[in-house]
């Protein structure tokens, strides 16, 4: 059926909902669309993701035809998740991860990056065996902003 079709181009709603979360979205906070000629970031709150399992960020960017696909980039980096080596927390607790075409400054800031595409690009999150929060929707993650460039 049509359904099974588009789950199994898309990959997204395969699992049941007590199996994974998913959420995706091509615009930031302000609703803009995504955009790797901007610099962006994703910050997940002290305390992380309300998980038993793991939680990973994914970026797509569009090709002509209108499929998504990984995007390539010099690190070979493709998700950020809480498995990633090296990924760093700020002193609250919490995590940025940067969204953009170059690498950030600072070997904090690298170590969270995922590499974006010049141009329009999206972001799936997903949050394996999600626990109540998360399934009530009292969890949510944060939007993407738009980097403070100052």
């Amino acid at each position: 059926d049509t359904l099974r079709a588009r789950i199994a181009l898309s990959g997204l709603a395969a699992l049941s909902a007590q199996e994974a979360t998913y959420f995706v979205t091509a615009r930031d906070s302000d609703g803009n669309v995504l955009d790797g000629n901007q610099n962006y970031t994703f910050n997940l709150p002290r305390g992380g993701v309300p998980v038993d399992a793991f939680w990973s960020l994914t970026m797509y960017a569009e090709d002509e035809e209108g499929r998504y696909f990984l995007v390539e980039n010099p690190i070979s980096r493709y998700n950020i998740s809480g498995r990633t080596n090296d990924i760093t927390t700020n002193e609250d607790g919490s995590m940025t991860i940067y969204l953009q075409a170059e690498m950030p400054e600072g070997e904090d800031a690298a170590a969270n990056w995922l590499p974006a595409p010049r141009g329009p690009f999206s972001l799936s999150f997903r949050a394996y065996l999600p626990r109540a929060d998360l399934l009530t929707g009292k969890w949510t993650p944060q939007p993407v902003q738009l980097a403070d460039t100052n």
